[in-house]
């Protein structure tokens, strides 16, 4: 009698039988396998099409028996993701596996495509004229190198200098209006500006001020100190401030004009009113630093 089994790797009296299908052969005196070669219709051909940066495993032309199944591994290479998976010209989308099941044809081919990872870069300033500026996307380990222009800014009685960045990611904080990094997270970038308010001290005549006209840094404390010229006082400051106090001490909060004022020293004469006579004026008085006074005696 003889059965028929599945298709097997047999051997008999030492040799290689190829693979095919037992057959089980009872005789009276013993039994044994006979190997018997399946007909090439009964194996269908698969084949695995790769591109770069990726694999699709197992690779090139697989055959498998009529019926059987065959599963795939996709794998992108380091620094890349599946874009897509293609099966006999169909996309089916990114997917790490595939499996054809209960193959009865041949001629089926699996593809995937593979495409470089990519981050953003979140570029913000208030100010300036940032490059690249916004959210761009990068790919993976592309060299960067942002930029500030537009500094200093001025509006009004006020300035803004870049002077340098923060960050996170691959961005690392500096000094200065430009940086260069190599990109291999999402990353942000934020320019940092100093605020600088303008300071006008002026001196009126006859005096002057030791301090001219700058821009000084939000916060800051700056000293004033006005001084007369001969035969003349301070006199007070006017304009934002208005004191008496030299020197003036500004804090920078906003800006500030300031002038210093001037006014003529004068001096008394006191006029004793004689017996016997008179002078005029009497009494005390004021005459002004280099300044004549005449008196009339009768």
């Amino acid at each position: 009698s003889t059965s028929v089994g599945s298709p097997v790797f047999s051997k008999e009296n030492g040799s290689n039988v190829s693979v095919g299908t037992a057959i089980r052969i009872n005789t009276a005196r013993k039994s044994f396998f006979a190997s018997i070669k399946l007909p090439p219709s009964a194996l269908k051909n698969l084949l695995s099409s790769n591109t770069v940066n990726g694999t699709v495993f197992p690779t090139g032309t697989t055959f498998v028996t009529h019926g059987n199944s065959q599963p795939y591994t996709i794998t992108a290479d380091t620094n890349y993701h599946i874009v897509n998976v293609w099966i006999d010209g169909n996309p089916i989308g990114p997917s790490n596996s595939f499996t054809f099941v209960n193959v009865t044809n041949g001629g089926h081919v699996i593809y995937a495509s593979f495409a470089i990872d990519t981050y953003t870069l979140d570029v913000m300033s208030p100010f300036g004229t940032p490059n690249p500026a916004g959210t761009t996307t990068n790919d993976w380990n592309t060299l960067l190198t942002p930029s500030i222009g537009g500094s200093p800014q001025v509006l009004g009685n006020t300035q803004y200098v870049a002077t340098g960045w923060t960050g996170t990611g691959n961005v690392t904080p500096g000094p200065g209006t430009n940086t260069s990094f190599n990109i291999t997270l999402n990353s942000t970038l934020d320019w940092q500006w100093q605020t600088n308010f303008w300071l006008a001290p002026t001196s009126a005549p006859n005096g002057y001020v030791d301090t001219a006209p700058m821009w000084v840094k939000e916060s800051s404390n700056v000293m004033v100190q006005a001084y007369p010229t001969n035969g003349y006082n301070f006199a007070g400051w006017t304009g934002d401030i208005t004191t008496n106090v030299n020197p003036l001490n500004i804090f920078m909060s906003q800006p500030y004009a300031v002038q210093a004022n001037f006014a003529l020293n004068t001096y008394d004469i006191f006029v004793n009113v004689p017996v016997n006579g008179s002078v005029s004026p009497t009494g005390t008085v004021w005459v002004g630093h280099g300044s004549n006074m005449t008196f009339t005696l009768t």
